[in-house]
C-alpha cells in the first residue's frame, strides 16, 4: 500500500475515496464488482491506445434480429434477445488476424468487408482524441442501415487501401484485493497469473455479442492491476450459436409461455445439453492469445493515482 501526497493529487480524490468505502462495506465480492466496473473503460482505452490504427464504434445494446436467422437453424419461439459488449473496434485485417469479410449465416454483414476508398485523416486526431465518436450503433442516420453509415465515417476518417474487421470486445477484470488472512478487515494487493485459456463460462455471452452486433470474431481482454490485459481472440461459431438459441427457445416456451416452474438443472440429463457444455469448453480451449499487453496505457495529459488504496494502517 502506499499513501503520502498523492492522496489529493487528482481532482476526484475525495469522490473515490467515498466509492471505495461503500465498496469496502459490501466485502471482497462487492470490491470485485466494483472494481471489474470501474477498470472496463481503461481496460477499451488501453487496447485502443497500444493500437492507435484502431477505431472504436458507440455501441450500446445490440438487439438479436430474429428475422435475420437462417430458416434451416428451425428455432421456435424466442424472448426479445440483446448483449451488450464492452465495445466495438475496427482493426486492419493484417493486424486484427481475421480473414477477408464475407455475409455471415445471420444475414448480417460486417462492415468491413467493404475497404475504405477514400480519406486522409490520420488515425488520431491531432490532440491525440479518437474521432469514433461520430459512428454510432442501431439505425443509420435518418433510418438508415448503420452498415452504410459506419463505413462512410470509414471513408471519411481513413486512408484508403486498407481491409477493416469489426470486431466485439468483452472485458474481464481480475480484482487484486484480496482479504489479508491474519488481519481481519484488512486487504493485500494480490495478483493472479494471466489466464492461459479463458474460463469456458465466458463464451456463451461472447457468442451472442457477436450475433446480436454482426460480427465473425470477437476479442476478451482480460485485465489485471499489476500485470497488464492479456487478450483472446475468440472466433464466431454458429453452430455453437444455434444450439444456445435452441436450449433458450425451449426454456421460453415450456417455462415462459407456459408459466411453468422450471426444476432445478432442467437440462442437466439431456445429451444436446451436454453436448452443448462440451461445445463452450472446447471454444475456450481453441481461444488464441492475441496479444499481451503488459503495461496500462494512459491518456496524454491525464492525472492518475497509482496507489492501491486509499489509506493505511
Amino acid at each position: 500500500a502506499a499513501g503520502g501526497d498523492a492522496n489529493n493529487s487528482t481532482p476526484w480524490a475525495a469522490g473515490r475515496a467515498s466509492h471505495s468505502r461503500r465498496a469496502a462495506q459490501r466485502g471482497e465480492g462487492g470490491i470485485r464488482m466494483a472494481w471489474g466496473s470501474a477498470q472496463e473503460a481503461g481496460t477499451m482505452a488501453t487496447l485502443m491506445l497500444h493500437h492507435p490504427e484502431s477505431i472504436a464504434e458507440e455501441v450500446g445494446l445490440c438487439m438479436v434480429d430474429q428475422a435475420a436467422l437462417p430458416p434451416d437453424w428451425n428455432i421456435g419461439a424466442l424472448p426479445p434477445i440483446g448483449a451488450s459488449p464492452d465495445g466495438i473496434i475496427f482493426f486492419p485485417r493484417s493486424k486484427s488476424g481475421g480473414k477477408s469479410g464475407s455475409v455471415g449465416k445471420s444475414g448480417v454483414r460486417d462492415v468491413s468487408d467493404r475497404p475504405v476508398e477514400s480519406g486522409g485523416a490520420n488515425t488520431t486526431t491531432g490532440d491525440g482524441a479518437s474521432p469514433s465518436t461520430s459512428i454510432q450503433t442501431g439505425k443509420g442516420s435518418e433510418g438508415g442501415d448503420v452498415e452504410e453509415d459506419v463505413n462512410d465515417a470509414l471513408d471519411n476518417l481513413w486512408d484508403g487501401g486498407k481491409e477493416w474487421e469489426r470486431l466485439v470486445v468483452e472485458v474481464k477484470n481480475s480484482s487484486p484485493f484480496r482479504r489479508a488472512p491474519d488481519r481481519p478487515g484488512r486487504f493485500v494487493v494480490f495478483d493472479r497469473d494471466p489466464y492461459d485459456t479463458p474460463p469456458a463460462y465466458h463464451m456463451p455471452q461472447l457468442q451472442m455479442e457477436m450475433l446480436a452486433a454482426g460480427t465473425q470474431a470477437g476479442l476478451l481482454a482480460m485485465q489485471s492491476a499489476t500485470r497488464g490485459v492479456r487478450v483472446f481472440r475468440i472466433e464466431r461459431d454458429d453452430k455453437y450459436i444455434r444450439a444456445m438459441l435452441a436450449l433458450v427457445s425451449e426454456f421460453y416456451v415450456t417455462y415462459v409461455l407456459g408459466g411453468e416452474e422450471p426444476p432445478e438443472r432442467m437440462f442437466a440429463h439431456r445429451q444436446d445439453h451436454r453436448e452443448f457444455v462440451s461445445a463452450t469448453v472446447r471454444l475456450a480451449r481453441t481461444a488464441v492469445i492475441w496479444e499481451q499487453i503488459p503495461t496500462h496505457h494512459k491518456l496524454p495529459g491525464e492525472v492518475y493515482d497509482l496507489r492501491p488504496f486509499i489509506s493505511t494502517p
